[in-house]
């Protein structure tokens, strides 16, 4: 799978069109357009800046022998969160993905000890 059909995978999961993307990740909807199409590739800066903003490690977004494993993600309203599950939400997104899995096995265990 390569960056560019990564970065779509992405876009689509997070439920945006190129122009929400591209603001997201501070460019233009030419720049989205191109990089989905396979007419331009990034350079290694600029695809490091998105992975941080994506949350996605760099080398799963680079490179092309790695699978992303996205699902698509349901908006919710920070309006329906309260206070604490927005901090628990900001936390997590902070975590690297390679420690989340140990992350929510120590919640889920935490959980059945309550």
């Amino acid at each position: 799978m390569t960056f560019g059909s990564k970065l779509k995978q992405i876009r689509i999961s997070m439920g945006l069109s190129q122009e929400e993307f591209a603001a997201k990740l501070n460019t233009t909807k030419q720049v989205i357009s191109r990089y989905e199409t396979e007419q331009r590739t990034p350079k290694i800066t600029i695809a490091q800046n998105y992975a941080e903003i994506l949350n996605v490690p760099l080398n799963d977004l680079i490179d092309n022998n790695i699978e992303l494993n996205i699902k698509k993600s349901i908006p919710v309203s920070e309006d329906a969160l309260s206070d604490d599950e927005m901090l628990l939400i900001d936390l997590f997104r902070q975590i690297p993905s390679e420690s989340r899995p140990l992350v929510l096995s120590m919640i889920k265990a935490a959980l059945k000890n309550l």
